[in-house]
């Protein structure tokens, strides 16, 4: 056999299994979609898939409710016909318009001592998460201590904090801890975001959505 023919082989089985990994994929998504049609289905929710050339995910949408998961293509990478791809998972609801309410609760900065650049810190991100008009935020105290020594808690209500921090959201916020959960409640509405994950399985999904419904019903 010639080098010409062993190539030749080499490149036609390196097609084949090109092509049979795309269609496992293909099959997989197509399952995967197909689990959370059938969730919407169940709960009575509208679900709306979303593709395009650099973009994928869906859209959950309920009664004051929607959840987003895209996953995208930001620009070409240092490699030729590869891909800088980043994924969000995003949860919003309308909530009775409360003026003046701020809550925000998310990871706290790992080994960020107390006192003037603490404080700094904590003025920058109320003004990221919140914005300037959040006067009167302050850092408040719940939850249990192993929550508290994860995530920082800042509100301008503080005697509402701690029925929202339940033993429910708790576990969730620690459960995807490593993608940085972030809940804020702003006159605004609720808003819940996860970083560089794209919730796929139904269960994931109907957790969030209940977190979400429980906070935003509070």
């Amino acid at each position: 056999m010639t080098d010409i023919e062993l190539s030749l082989i080499v490149i036609a089985g390196t097609a084949l299994l090109t092509g049979i990994i795309f269609l496992l994929v293909a099959r997989a998504k197509k399952e995967r979609l197909g689990k959370l049609r059938a969730l919407a289905e169940r709960h009575g929710w509208q679900f709306d898939p979303i593709q395009t050339r650099l973009s994928s995910g869906y859209t959950l949408s309920g009664e004051r409710w929607t959840l987003q998961v895209l996953t995208q293509a930001k620009g070409v990478d240092v490699e030729p016909h590869t891909f800088n791809v980043s994924s969000e998972t995003v949860f919003n609801a309308q909530v009775p318009t409360q003026p003046g309410r701020y809550i925000l609760v998310g990871p706290a900065p790992v080994g960020v001592a107390l006192g003037t650049f603490g404080e700094r810190l904590q003025k920058r991100i109320i003004e990221q998460y919140l914005g300037p008009q959040a006067a009167g935020v302050r850092p408040v105290q719940a939850g249990s201590s192993t929550f508290m020594q994860r995530f920082m808690i800042f509100a301008s209500e503080p005697a509402r904090v701690p029925d929202l921090v339940t033993p429910g959201f708790e576990a969730w916020m620690t459960r995807w801890e490593k993608h940085k959960p972030v809940a804020k409640l702003t006159p605004d509405g609720l808003e819940i975001r996860l970083a560089d994950v794209a919730l796929k399985q139904p269960e994931d999904v109907e957790a969030l959505v209940d977190v979400g419904a429980s906070l935003s019903g509070r």
